[in-house]
Parts: structure tokens; sequence; C-alpha cells
């Protein structure tokens, strides 16, 4: 009763300047007992906080209204569905500035103009915390580009659909492409988002699942360019001596890319042998955008041909070509006036349809508009739908709108149509885009000619590889199905690389393996061959000599090969005995050492610290969680079944999750701990008082029994 009082203030507070101005009140929940038309709220991402973004956004908002338009119309165009419809839907169009709170205040000002349905929101970070109010006033929404797999949960989500893929199944694609290039090692830089978030989540658990080693995740605030600079420093900090991945997945927003780019640029990263991947958070023609505001040099906007990305895409489908012709139809004016038809407020919802030019419409359209065009249309189908089984789009009291909200979901994740974005249906139980039929391309932006007269170039996604879904996901949907290597096409010969490359780099760190490989071979094989010339030589002494002075001479050459293999033969030994230690053999699953560590501040070191006690001890089973963990939940149990836990301790370790079950579970089961303390700030590091501040008590003393500086040399 609570909630339906304060729903009413708001209703009657937003319809009270029309009722002052003797002009008839807008539909609201609650008040209005009966309505000619069903609304829904367009929730958009137009600006980014108010700021411009680049102008195919208008373009996309375009589309979402032309979907709206032909629903009106019952044109079948696009979506042969839509013929004959004649639907009488009206549309709310509200800006979320690319932000959740804001997201929040439009969504708040669709509800108080009358608003049954959405269309949105974009960001995942805004359709997460929209999705829990959604859920709690039965209102039904489809989104057009939130990917994260968070939105799957039906027990918080159960009337979020959308018409745009679940990062479970676009980050599992990336992982086995990945894979097939032949690379074992890469790392990530990410926005901390909910989409970035959840899209390496699955990442990580496919890549796991792969044998692929994520070296390194580095972080960055959204719409923070000091922050964004910071993450790109991240994936090379730790100095010349350390070799890290040259392959780089970047999941990040184009309002990020100027400060990722020139700090990737200054490091030397955008050129051999690196190798850029992303998925669609952003696009080629974004670049353009931001050469064009002065926000990217020109030589900068050059160095990004070689650039890739890996999507779920669409635009081989019949249904892609019909929406390209459509779009060819618009034009700026068109595209204003669209935006003119609806109710609640205008002129301030970020909506610009004049940004738009008529060359915009003779090139290629926004491929997230055909996302947004199917987004709309299925509200307009299910609608019509609901119709169809006796229940119109009158509004009714608070009991029968909840009713009403869940039929209109049940419909949209009922529908099956033929959309822009290729043949649009949900999975069985929710509101994910099925993927049966969906395509993953893979694109490889390249310099082109401009055109239009004006000379210069663009950089132009020209797609190198498309193949089917379902090539190279499994059954259930993971990464590396057995038959993807085999079943994968040829890639285009045109395909460039950071530099001007014609093949793609090698993996850095499997080169730098093979070189150390190489290189104790080769002082395996002088050390044999010394040992042979010096038989040889004792040999001849044993000849000349007689012999006293022959066994002199070889109790000399003895403690000479005795140190000379002390020096070569490095490994761990008992100081009283000096003799290496004997460890009990473990079965699969047991470790003599865990290895726990925070990915923020101490991955560098901990693999260091591992690839040391792999030369110093070969018989040592240590556990790393990038090389075995495979499951997140299993943490504890890993702990339990090693012997000693080795606690890397730097800045950020008491507030990692993760390490928070490791070590909680140390104390719990009395494991022995060594504490290594990172106290060098350049590298993750903070004070040995400040970290144990931060220690829980009941685990003070039990950790902090034994501790170690860490000390480079």
């Amino acid at each position: 009763a609570s909630s339906q009082a304060k729903a009413e203030m708001l209703a009657f507070a937003a319809m009270s300047p029309q009722l002052a101005a003797g002009k008839e009140p807008v539909c609201v929940p609650y008040l209005c007992k009966e309505r000619q038309a069903e609304r829904t709220a367009l929730l958009l991402r137009l600006t980014n906080r108010g700021e411009a973004l680049p102008k195919l956004w208008q373009g996309v908002a375009c589309l979402a209204l032309l979907a709206l338009d032909h629903a009106r119309k019952g044109d079948g165009s696009v979506i042969p569905e839509l013929a004959g419809l004649n639907s009488s839907i009206e549309h709310v169009l509200l800006d979320t500035r690319s932000d959740p709170a804001s997201g929040v205040t439009a969504y708040r000002a669709a509800r108080a103009n009358g608003a049954s349905s959405i269309v949105g929101a974009a960001r995942s970070a805004v359709s997460v915390p929209l999705g829990y109010v959604e859920t709690e006033d039965v209102m039904p929404a489809v989104s057009y580009w939130s990917s994260t797999p968070a939105l799957s949960d039906q027990k918080l989500f159960p009337l979020f659909a959308r018409t745009f893929p679940s990062d479970s199944d676009s980050a599992a694609a990336m992982v086995t492409v990945l894979r097939n290039m032949g690379w074992e090692h890469f790392s990530a830089i990410s926005v901390a988002d909910e989409y970035a978030n959840g899209y390496m989540q699955a990442v990580s658990r496919n890549a796991a699942a792969c044998g692929l080693t994520l070296s390194r995740v580095s972080t960055f605030e959204y719409g923070n360019a000091d922050s964004a600079a910071r993450a790109v420093q991240g994936l090379v900090s730790g100095g010349a001596n350390i070799v890290t991945a040259n392959v780089v997945l970047l999941i990040a927003f184009d309002v990020d890319l100027p400060a990722i780019f020139a700090t990737a640029d200054e490091l030397g990263m955008l050129d051999a042998p690196y190798a850029w991947f992303a998925p669609d958070s952003f696009f080629a023609s974004d670049l353009g955008a931001l050469l064009a505001a002065g926000q990217l040099t020109a030589g900068l906007y050059g160095k990004l041909a070689g650039f890739n990305q890996v999507f779920i895409s669409q635009k081989s489908s019949a249904g892609y070509a019909r929406y390209e012709a459509a779009w060819r139809q618009l034009t700026p004016e068109s595209c204003e006036a669209l935006g003119e038809g609806g109710v609640g407020p205008s002129g301030d919802n970020g909506y610009n349809a004049s940004r738009l030019t008529a060359a915009d419409f003779r090139g290629p359209p926004p491929e997230v508009g055909s996302y947004a065009y199917d987004a709309a249309a299925a509200i307009a189908l299910a609608i019509q739908n609901c119709s169809s089984n006796g229940t119109d789009g009158a509004l009714r009291d608070h009991a029968a709108a909840a009713a009403r909200g869940q039929e209109l979901a049940a419909a949209i994740r009922g529908l099956a149509f033929s959309g822009a974005s290729g043949e649009v249906g949900f999975k069985q139980g929710l509101g994910d885009r099925a993927t049966n039929g969906l395509d993953i391309a893979m694109f490889n932006w390249q310099l082109q000619p401009a055109g239009g007269g004006g000379g210069g170039e663009k950089l132009a996604d020209v797609a190198v590889l498309r193949y089917s879904l379902s090539t190279l996901l499994t059954p259930g949907g993971e990464a590396c199905a057995q038959n993807a290597t085999s079943s994968l096409p040829e890639p285009d010969p045109m395909w460039v690389w950071l530099g001007g490359g014609s093949s793609p780099p090698r993996d850095r760190l499997v080169v730098e393996r093979e070189r150390l490989a190489a290189d104790l071979a080769a002082s395996q094989q002088r050390a044999r061959e010394a040992e042979e010339r010096e038989r040889q030589r004792q040999v001849v002494l044993g000849a000349v000599l007689g012999p006293a002075l022959l066994l002199l001479a070889a109790g000399v050459l003895l403690v000479v090969r005795h140190f000379k293999l002390a020096k070569r033969r490095r490994q761990l030994v008992w100081r009283s005995t000096r003799k290496p230690p004997r460890l009990r053999s473990k079965a699969s699953g047991e470790y003599h050492l865990f290895l726990s560590h925070t990915w923020s501040s101490g991955q560098d070191q901990v693999h260091m610290i591992k690839r040391r006690l792999a030369t110093l001890a070969p018989q040592m089973k240590i556990f790393l969680d990038v090389d075995d963990l495979e499951e997140f939940g299993t943490l504890a149990d890993n702990v339990a079944a090693s012997d000693v836990v080795l606690l890397f301790l730097s800045r950020g370790y008491f507030a990692s999750k993760a390490c928070k079950i490791e070590y909680t579970a140390a104390c719990r089961l009395g494991k022995p701990v060594v504490v290594v303390h990172e106290s060098d700030e350049n590298h993750g590091g903070a004070p040995l008082e400040e970290l144990r501040d931060q220690c829980p008590d009941e685990c003070q003393s039990h950790l902090f029994g034994i501790i170690i500086r860490a000390i480079r040399i």
C-alpha cells in the first residue's frame, strides 16, 4: 500500500502542470482507468552524462522509432510479421545519459508518463539497476545492447528480455578464436562495470576450459581518462625483465578510447608484436568520430589499422539486408519527424537527429540499430498478441496492471519473427536471445579511401572470418568445441595486423619459453662437452704422470668439477645436509604449496615465484589459480588439499573476495602460512602495518607468523 501511495503521488505530481494549464493529463498508472493506446518508453543511450556521443547513437534512436512507426502503419518492409499490424502504440523518448543514476531518473519519468513497457537500456550497467525496479513494478523490458550474463538470472530479472545476444555466448566465441589463432596467453584491459564484469567472468571460465592463461587483468573507471591510462600501463609494469603477454583483449566504450590508445601508443603497444581484440562495445566508426572531434590524432588513428573485433553479427542475414534498405530511405528530416510523435519530455531528451547527414544514410547503418529496431518491434508484436487474446491497452488498478505486465513479458518471450538482426527468438524459460542461426564474425580494421571527394582514408571494419556459432561452442554453450578448429573457414588473405604485418604475431610468452628451453639445452650441451674434455685430459694425465701425481691432479679436477656443477645446478637444499628436500609425491588435486594473491597487484610477482620454484624444486607441486583453478567455488577445497599456503601480501589483498576465501580457509584448517610482503609501492606494495590492520582479528595471529620481505634481484 505504501509503494502504491508513493506511485500515486508521483503520478499526480507529474500531471499537475498539465492540469494547471487546462490540458488533458497524460495517462499514468493507478490514476487513469482507461486508455486507448499502449505506451512504451524508449530508454536510449543518446549522451554520455550530457556530453555528445558519436552520432551513430542518434541513428540507433531513429531506427527504434522507425520500428514503432512501422508497427503503427503495418509496414512489413523490414519485419514481415509487422505487415498489417496497425498498432496504436505510443512512445516516450528518454536519454539514460549512459549512467545508472540517470537511467533510473529516466525510468521514473517513463512511469510518470504512463509507460507500461520499456525498450532499453543500452549499457548493462544501466539495465541491471533498472531490472530490479522493473521487477518490483512488474514492468517488462527488452534491451537492444545489454549483454551481461547477470541479466539471465530469472529470480532477479523475470521480466527482462533482450534481442542482443548474451555475453555467455560471445565471450565463449572470443576465447575459442584466440585459442584457434595458436596463442596460449593473453591479458585484458577492462572497464569496471556490470557489462565488463560479466564478460570477463565468462572469458575467464572459458579460458580455463580451453587451456589458455589469462596473464593479467587491468581495470579502470568508466569515463575516467587517468584511470584508463593507468590500466594500460598496468599491463606492462614490472620492469624490463618481466615478459608480458602481447595479445590484448580490450573491454571498453567509445568515451575511454582516446586515453587507452594514446597510452598504448606511448608504450609501443600499437605495433608488432602486439595483437588487440575487442567485442562490440565500440566500432571503427566511433574512432572516426573521435578523430573528427579532435580527440585522436591522425597518426594515432592510422596506427589502429590491424585492430580486431570478434562478436555475433547478422550482417549476412536476409533481415539485415531489408534493414539496410530501410536505413537508406531515411533522411535527417524524417528521423526528426519520428521523434516528434512522442509524448512526455521533449527538447531536452538528448535526441538530435539534425546531427545526422544525408551522407550518413548512404553509408552502412549502425549494426546495433538492428537490435534496437527488433527490440521496439518485439514490444509492438507482443502487445498485439495480448490484444488478440482479449486484453487491450486499457489501464487498470494496481493488481490488474501487474497481471498485464506479467502477460506482456510472457508474450515477448513467446515471440519468433524474422527480424532486422536475423531470426529473433528467446531461449526457453529465459529472456536471452536464442542462438540458433547466429553467426560469429571477426572484423579487421583496415584503412580504405574515405570517399565523398574529400580524399584521405578511414578505418573500416572488414569481415575476415565468419562462421556459425554452433561450430565454435559445445552443445552446452561452452568454448572450444572439439570440431572448432577443423570446421573454421580460411581467413581473408587481405587480413592486416598492427604494424602492417600480414600474419598474426606469435605468443611472446611461448617464444620466451622456447628461448629459455633452447638456452637450457645449449647450456647442457656445453656442460656435456666440458665433461668430455675433462675426461680426456684425465686420460692424458694418467698416461704421462706417475700414479701419485695422477691422484693429486684427479683430486683437483674433481673439486673444480664439483663447484662447476654446483653452480650450474642451483636448487633448494637443506642447510644442514646440503641435500635437496625429499617431497612426498602428490595425487591429482593435491599440492605441496598454495599461492594466494590478488590479481590487481601481485599477479606478476607470484608468477615469478612459481617459475623460480619450478626451477629450484622441480618436484614441488604448486597451485596457482590461473593454471590450476577449475571452478571459483573450489578455492577452499584447493587450500585444504595443499600442505602450505604462501600468502603474497600486496595492496588490495584483504579486499579481494577470492583471497578472503583462501586465507579464511587457511586459518580455519590451521594450514602453515608463509607471508611474502611486497613493500615496494611501485610494484603494488603497501606498508606492512597498514595491511596487518586490514586483516580480520581472528586470523592475524595465524597469518602473521612467518613474514618474508619480497626482494628483487
